[in-house]
């Protein structure tokens, strides 16, 4: 196996998976931010500041993936 091929489409498929995983992390602060609507105050800031710590995680993640800069979403 030519460990140059083999290389990049590692690379390839770790890009994939930390853009699946962005994705799940951008699904959960969403989530998070709904819930939040209909807890107390104090509940639901607490799920709003998760669910932006989770958007910048996704944000990092995309960015580590390689995506381009126009196809990031923008942190929180």
């Amino acid at each position: 196996m030519d460990p140059i091929l083999h290389t990049t489409s590692s690379t390839q498929d770790t890009d994939t998976a930390r853009l699946r995983e962005a994705t799940t992390l951008r699904h959960r602060a969403d989530s998070l931010r709904q819930q939040s609507q209909s807890l107390d105050d104090v509940l639901g800031v607490a799920y709003r500041r998760r669910a932006s710590e989770l958007e910048i995680e996704a944000w990092v993640t995309e960015i580590q993936a390689g995506a381009l800069a126009h196809g990031v979403h923008s942190a929180a």
